[in-house]
């Protein structure tokens, strides 16, 4: 599963949180990055997705 979420929620001080995750296993992700950069957050998104179709 791959998560894409703004943490704190609703907070200006947050940041764009990427999980990718299998069997539900939160505690323990397959890929994790945190920036408050939108343009590094599309740059992650690749590498996300390919940990997302390995597991």
């Amino acid at each position: 599963m791959l998560d894409i979420g703004w943490y704190p929620s609703f907070s200006e001080e947050g940041q764009f949180v990427v999980r990718v995750v299998a069997t539900s296993d939160w505690d323990t992700p397959l890929y994790l990055h945190s920036t408050s950069d939108a343009k590094e957050l599309t740059d992650c998104l690749p590498r996300a997705v390919a940990a997302a179709v390995a597991s």
